[in-house]
């Protein structure tokens, strides 16, 4: 049961960590740099230096992809919550069905 709860505490970690890029979305929050990269995976150290190297970062306040008008972020925050609610009601319920 500790573990199952960690995953949900993890879960609304995410939640958080969606919200926030929510709001970089929407303007309350600004970040200085980029968040995404579309260069494929380095194999070495030496590929991971040159791609960092000189290159302009994608920006974190608009959405790269839109889904019945909420951003990727948005939904993440929606589900992530949910999950991680859910589940923590599901041990509370288990433990005090347990401690009865």
């Amino acid at each position: 049961m500790v573990l199952v709860a960690l995953c949900a505490v993890t879960f609304l970690v995410g939640a958080g960590i969606a919200a926030y890029h929510v709001g970089v979305e929407h303007g309350k929050f600004q970040l200085e740099g980029g968040c995404e990269s579309t260069d494929p995976v380095p194999s070495t150290l030496e590929e991971l230096r040159n791609q960092l190297i000189g290159k302009p970062a994608a920006p974190c306040d608009k959405p790269q992809f839109v889904f019945l008008g909420i951003s990727m972020a948005g939904w993440n925050f929606f589900f992530s919550s949910f999950i991680g609610a859910y589940t923590l009601l599901m041990v509370w319920r288990k433990w005090r069905e347990e401690s009865l």
